[in-house]
């Protein structure tokens, strides 16, 4: 439930950089003389997962690997990531999220043997955050869970710039159209107890866009009475909560992980009612329904298009067992230098980094390809196997062929 609708701005093909991370010994050569196109997406768990993936299938596999940028906008006229694994413009996407994609389009695709799904160890969840510091000084006020944020001595924590929110509002007005309900001309959106001659005093809760999470945040912070109201900040949405971080200032805010700002375990989530199948048939995925109780964790997928199995088993078979835990990808966003944390790596050199130093856990991905036997093997079968074995094997097959093929060998 990260995003709603995403289309495809722009994508550019860019060769991972032939400069080795691993040394020539860590590489088993399964993929010499293939390409393997990978889909990198913008956000930053999607950028390590990809970048570690290509490290290894070019140094510990021996591929060459490309991987296509993408470029995403909030246009609903989207090109959904699943046309472009069916169109073979990719080979692989490491890192689909369920509700990015559309379930009912992964459920057609994976039908069809469109595509081919495995999971990541670790489950993307979404949530609402609190500044960890706020909650550490005062534990007594928060020991309720979300009722806590119902009292005026925890609102009260929370302070606002009530100024600077409303020039903020009147900035952000673009990023809340009009049909999802905000004070107008604004990027604000209150429930109805934070509204009228009777309105409770309410504090600010930092939103991307309300196409986000489909209205879970909206039905929950009506159906359970809390003083939330939502700014929905757009592109804005890093530098306010990051500043507001750096001054020392409590923010209250959604998003998901594994995300960077959740990765230097500044952040608290915010523990709601659990989730029930009675709960989940009053969500009506817009802002007026009657959910009232917390998100689960789902899965994240690794797809690769049906046909790589096909152009090489040893990538396909790495795809499936390559799996990042919610500590490898925190520990990359960490060590990047945009991330406010000390670091200063590329995506790519954090991806190295991690590979370096966990051996243990990546060669368990590397699959073995023995080669088939003469009886084995089928002729349209060749072409998955690791090219240093085609020659061997297609003498297999014309061995295996009547007389008058074995020297053409019939075509």
């Amino acid at each position: 439930m990260r995003l709603l609708s995403v289309t495809l701005a722009a994508s550019v093909l860019h060769a991972v950089d032939a400069g080795a991370c691993l040394p020539s010994t860590s590489s088993t050569q399964l993929g010499a003389g293939r390409t393997i196109i990978l889909e990198q997406n913008e956000w930053w768990g999607h950028r390590v997962s990809t970048q570690t993936a290509a490290v290894l299938l070019r140094d510990a596999l021996g591929f060459n690997v490309s991987v296509r940028h993408i470029t995403m906008t909030w246009d609903e006229d989207q090109e959904n990531p699943l046309e472009r694994l069916e169109k073979g413009t990719v080979d692989a996407n490491v890192e689909g999220w369920r509700t990015d994609w559309s379930q009912p389009r992964l459920q057609d695709a994976t039908s069809r043997g469109a595509i081919s799904l495995s999971q990541h160890e670790f489950e993307g969840r979404v949530g609402l955050y609190v500044s960890r510091q706020v909650v550490d000084d005062h534990l007594s006020l928060f020991a309720d869970y979300w009722r806590s944020y119902q009292t005026e001595d925890v609102l009260s924590l929370l302070p606002s710039n009530q100024t600077l929110l409303a020039q903020q509002a009147l900035a952000w007005k673009d990023n809340c159209p009009e049909e999802f309900g905000c004070e107008s001309g604004t990027g604000k959106w209150s429930p109805p107890q934070c509204t009228g001659e009777n309105a409770a005093f309410c504090v600010p809760l930092y939103h991307v866009s309300p196409q986000n999470a489909n209205g879970w945040v909206e039905q929950l912070i009506t159906n359970l009475n809390l003083n939330f109201s939502v700014y929905y900040t757009g592109a804005d949405f890093y530098s306010t909560v990051g500043g507001r971080t750096a001054r020392g200032e409590p923010s209250l805010f959604y998003s998901y992980r594994p995300h960077e700002f959740l990765a230097g375990n500044n952040y608290v989530r915010i523990t709601f009612p659990e989730q029930s199948q009675q709960c989940l048939k009053k969500d009506t995925n817009d802002r007026f329904g009657g959910r009232d109780c917390d998100q689960e964790g789902e899965p994240v997928y690794k797809v690769q298009r049906a046909g790589l199995s096909s152009y090489s088993l040893a990538a396909s078979k790495f795809i499936e067992s390559f799996s990042l835990r919610l500590q490898d990808q925190h520990e990359m966003m960490r060590s990047l230098a945009p991330a406010g944390y000390g670091g200063s790596f590329t995506d790519a050199e954090a991806a190295c980094w991690w590979a370096q130093n966990n051996e243990d856990i990546w060669k368990e991905w590397i699959p073995e390809i023995p080669k088939p036997s003469c009886d084995e093997v089928l002729p349209n079968e060749i072409e998955k196997y690791p090219v240093s074995y085609h020659e061997e094997l297609r003498a297999c097959v014309r061995a295996s062929l009547p007389p008058p093929c074995k020297v053409t060998g019939c075509g």
